[in-house]
């Protein structure tokens, strides 16, 4: 397991300069050095991290706040090294960040004029491709398919004045990034609630299910789920269809209404506890109809859920339903993720070791021995494992999000991914870790023993 830390370094000048008495006195009142004069300013906090993804090529993007952005190669199975890259924008908040390899990367800021930048050579140079000092504006997540190039920006209710009616602020690009069209108001986009809005916290409120182009006819269609907070937290799943008109000099004309159809399907409720600040933090959308989501209340680290609402839910159909978690992540939870398919057999001699073994949290939690849950009841050959993180900790399911159990305690967490066998965390302070698949039992055994004896 490796911790790395992206803190800023100063280097003290090495040529001295010849002085007269009068100002190496002043020099000594008022600018002694850090390590003899209390009153001298604190060292610069590194950055929170929060935007993270990884590609096909294992490289590893991570975003953050003071303009940071990191550019990570892996050097072998959980090992990698990454750059800074230099942006214009050294003071914004680049909450969420997609990428297609090591050279194209797209990062998105969440406020105080939001921007959207991309770079196509590493991270050595960034083009703004959207700018919008529109007061109030906050955008939370961006997603892109990496095989059509069709993607969408989310952001919370936006009003033109302080007369009309909000809209959830919505982008459309159907050239991976490179522009950027606002999608025009409409009856999906009209919050169910006065708190209805989205969490900028991992990235991870919105999932692309599926999206089509025909780009010969300029014919687009994408297909989201997305969640957030509200009074009921509920679970939006949106059509959209753009096929632009040409004008007389045949340039798409992008603000014609007949260039867009919206299908919204009826919200369903999540089962989350509702009110400020709580909600849906974190979305996983997978295998087009499966569904799993994490939250709770950033304010509230430790609540696991009571009467009054869920902090994490997950569906078999997204068209129909959402239940509550039946064992809930150990507290507020902002990022989520899941693995590659493993064998169950994998799975369980790694976390369980032997058919014998028993495990007491697994059994309170899921009902059953974890030699029954795998080789009974869980009558697929492969599986997958998710994964949610937050600031108090992080979390496994074995069953698809209906069960979690403790897999770290480490703090301090924002967002999570896997890739090449490995979950990765970035969070606060600059902290990133990642996790091997192979260190993962002595983690998890750690926090929830092995019992051979029953």
């Amino acid at each position: 397991m490796h911790l790395l830390q992206a803190i800023p370094q100063r280097f003290n000048k090495h040529n001295r300069l010849f002085i007269t008495i009068a100002a190496i006195a002043l020099l000594f009142a008022n600018y002694l050095t850090p390590s003899l004069n209390a009153a001298s300013p604190l060292p610069i906090k590194p950055p929170h991290y929060r935007g993270l993804i990884a590609t096909p090529d294992h490289t590893l993007w991570i975003s953050g706040t003071k303009g940071t952005i990191l550019r990570g190669k892996f050097v072998d199975s959980f090992t990698f090294r990454y750059d800074t890259c230099k942006t214009q924008y050294p003071t914004k908040d680049f909450r969420d960040i997609w990428a297609i390899d090591q050279h194209t990367a797209i990062a998105m800021s969440i406020s105080d004029s939001a921007v959207i930048i991309k770079t196509t050579d590493g991270g050595n140079s960034w083009k703004t491709v959207y700018h919008d000092e529109t007061p109030g504006i906050f955008l939370d997540v961006i997603e892109i398919d990496p095989k059509t190039g069709v993607g969408i920006v989310l952001g919370d209710p936006l009003s033109q004045n302080q007369q009309s009616q909000k809209h959830f602020k919505a982008l459309l690009t159907t050239d991976f990034g490179n522009s950027w069209i606002n999608i025009p108001d409409a009856e999906w986009s009209i919050p169910l609630d006065t708190l209805e809005s989205f969490f900028a916290a991992s990235g991870t409120s919105l999932s692309i299910i599926l999206s089509k182009a025909n780009h010969r006819k300029q014919q687009y269609a994408l297909t989201v789920g997305f969640a957030g907070g509200g009074l009921n937290p509920q679970f939006h799943l949106l059509q959209i269809g753009y096929t632009p008109k040409k004008s007389a000099a045949q340039e798409p004309q992008t603000d014609q209404p007949s260039a867009w159809k919206f299908k919204s399907l009826p919200t369903l409720p999540m089962t989350l506890k509702g009110g400020p600040a709580w909600g849906c933090y974190g979305l996983s959308i997978h295998k087009y109809q499966h569904g799993i989501a994490v939250g709770g209340n950033y304010a509230s680290p430790d609540f696991r859920g009571d009467s009054s609402g869920a902090i994490a839910a997950c569906s078999n159909d997204i068209l129909n339903q959402w239940q509550a978690a039946k064992t809930p992540p150990n507290g507020y939870r902002s990022g989520v993720c899941i693995s590659q398919a493993y064998s169950k057999e994998y799975i369980f001699n790694l976390f369980f070791r032997d058919i014998q073994n028993h495990c007491n949290t697994f059994y309170t939690a899921v009902g059953e021995l974890p030699s029954d849950y795998f080789f009974k009841t869980h009558h697929a050959k492969f599986l997958t494992m998710a994964f949610c993180t937050g600031t108090n900790g992080t979390d496994i399911s074995f069953d698809g999000g209906k069960n979690w159990l403790a897999l770290s305690q480490e703090r301090g967490f924002n967002a999570c991914t896997w890739h090449n066998n490995t979950l990765i965390l970035v969070g606060n302070q600059g902290k990133i870790k990642t996790i091997p698949v192979s260190d993962m039992a002595n983690l998890f055994q750690q926090l929830n023993p092995l019992d051979p004896t029953r």
